[in-house]
């Protein structure tokens, strides 16, 4: 069972995963392994900029992790959040569902995670993204220039392209209004039901374990 109306891309750089998957309905895209090196997600950021420019507007993008479980349409969360642009999903840990003290879930300043994220096309989106993609390789935006994280995260003093660029600047965009008021955009968090995953605490809490979620539609994705 899948959504028809869906095109997937699949980007690879093992051929098996071609042999794997072959007789579902994908377009099988090889990536260059030199052009990934030391910059995998940064290429993952630059490859969902480059597509949103081929698209129509009005499209609707979602860029996704491999290590995802399907068990509905990913696809709901443009209809059910209409009037947006961007989307993506804040973990189950930063809400009081995720059953720990108020003072605890709130404390959480790092919310977004970049498995499962979207974009509706449009002009203004399409700007956006080069935005992001130009302040991945020079920081020009005050708060990602300041942002803990991207500071933590850093080798050397420069971005890490390789590894949590990507989901560094979610949750940087997760703080900040201002960058969307420029861009005349609209963000939503689409909740953990779109990205279902835990930390250690509900992995051995029955429930709230990922593997107790397997099989219940409700849970778009379960996230591993």
């Amino acid at each position: 069972e899948h959504n028809k109306d869906c095109i997937i891309n699949f980007y690879y750089t093992n051929p098996l995963s071609r042999f794997f998957y072959k007789k579902y309905n994908i377009n099988f895209i090889k990536i260059d392994k030199e052009k990934i090196r030391n910059r995998q997600l940064f290429y993952k950021v630059n490859l969902a900029k480059d597509l949103s420019n081929e698209l129509d507007e009005g499209t609707e993008l979602l860029v996704l992790d491999l290590d995802l479980l399907f068990q509905d349409d990913p696809f709901k969360m443009f209809k059910k959040y209409k009037e947006n642009d961007i989307y993506w999903s804040c973990s189950l840990m930063s809400t009081p569902d995720s059953l720990r003290s108020t003072k605890l879930w709130k404390s959480i300043d790092y919310k977004v995670n970049s498995g499962v994220w979207g974009i509706r096309i449009s002009r203004d989106i399409l700007r956006f993204m080069n935005f992001w993609v130009e302040n991945m390789l020079n920081p020009t935006w005050k708060e990602w220039v300041n942002y803990k994280y991207n500071k933590l995260h850093s080798i050397n003093g420069k971005i890490n392209l390789n590894w949590w660029c990507d989901q560094d600047f979610l949750n940087c965009l997760e703080e900040n209004d201002d960058i969307f008021e420029m861009y005349n955009l609209k963000k939503v968090d689409v909740g953990y039901k779109y990205n279902y995953y835990t930390s250690t605490w509900g992995y051995f809490n029955e429930e709230l374990s990922m593997r107790n979620k397997i099989g219940d539609k409700d849970y778009k994705i379960i996230h591993f």
